[in-house]
C-alpha cells in the first residue's frame, strides 16, 4: 500500500472505525513500516476526533422527538402507499379505458363493415384472354432462350 492510499484510508474508514475486512491488516503492515504515516494517523485521531470527545454529549428536547414522531407516523407506510396508487391506478381510468375500448370496438367494426363492398369489377373477357396466353405458351416464365433454366437452383427445383 502506498502513503497516499494509506492517508486516504486513515481520513475517511480509519477514523470512522468502518474499514472493509482487509483493509485493517494492509494498514496496520503499512503503519508499521511508514513513520510518516504512523505521524499523519496519530495526527488525524488528536485535531479530528478528540476535540469531539471533549465535548458534552446533547440531547435534543422532548418536542423535537415528539415533531420527529408525529412526522413518522403522519408518514404513511410505503405498502400503504403502493396500495393507495393501485387504486387510483385501477379506479380512475376507468371512464378512459371504457371509452377507448368503445372506439376501438367501433374502427373495427366500421373497418370491417367497408373491407369487402367494394369488390373488384368482374372481366370475363380479361381473364378468358389471360388462360388463353396461359394456355397458349409452352415455355415456363423462368425458361431462358437456351431452353434452360437461368440458375443452377432453378435447374434442382423446377
Amino acid at each position: 500500500m502506498d502513503c497516499k492510499t494509506a492517508r486516504d484510508i486513515i481520513l475517511t474508514d480509519y477514523l470512522d472505525d468502518g474499514m472493509p475486512a482487509n483493509q485493517p491488516a494492509e494498514l496496520a503492515a503499512h503503519l508499521a513500516t511508514c513513520a510518516a504515516c504512523r505521524t499523519f494517523a496519530s495526527q488525524a485521531r488528536e485535531e479530528l476526533l478528540l476535540p469531539f470527545d471533549k465535548l458534552p454529549r446533547l440531547e435534543p428536547p422532548e418536542a423535537i422527538w415528539q415533531a420527529v414522531r408525529q412526522g413518522i407516523s403522519s408518514r404513511p407506510s410505503p405498502a400503504a402507499n403502493l396500495l393507495s396508487r393501485l387504486r387510483t391506478l385501477l379506479l380512475a381510468p376507468r371512464p378512459l379505458l371504457a371509452l377507448g375500448s368503445v372506439t376501438m370496438l367501433l374502427l373495427s367494426a366500421l373497418f370491417l363493415t367497408h373491407v369487402g363492398t367494394h369488390p373488384q369489377p368482374f372481366d370475363p373477357e380479361a381473364q378468358l384472354d389471360y388462360l388463353g396466353y396461359l394456355l397458349e405458351t409452352n415455355n415456363p416464365p423462368n425458361v431462358d432462350e437456351t431452353g434452360g433454366y437461368s440458375s443452377p437452383i432453378e435447374e434442382y427445383f423446377l
